[in-house]
């Protein structure tokens, strides 16, 4: 039951992540925290054999996400890289 509550507070916070992005790398861990959030909830609820699967594919397709958005940002610094604020000003 608790396991429940923690994945509605992972989706709580992805979302949030998500609808109010700052950076490029903060909406890619967004999109991690949902699939994270997903998967956990998939678990708390005992799926069995049926649904394993899934939850692979899930996990794979966080991997491979996070692996696109590394390779964006790494040849986004290659070609220009002093039109790049990771850490913007806050006000």
């Amino acid at each position: 039951m608790l396991l429940n509550h923690y994945s509605v507070g992972l989706m709580i916070v992805g979302l949030y992540g998500m609808l109010f992005p700052r950076n490029f790398i903060g909406f890619l861990m967004a999109i991690e925290i949902v699939l994270l959030a997903i998967t956990t909830h998939l678990v708390s609820l005992g799926i069995g054999p049926s649904l394993l699967g899934l939850i692979f594919f899930l996990i794979t397709l966080g991997g491979a996400e996070l692996a696109l958005g590394l390779a964006l940002v790494v040849q986004m610094m290659k070609h220009c890289p002093d039109k790049i604020n990771f850490m913007p000003e806050v006000e």
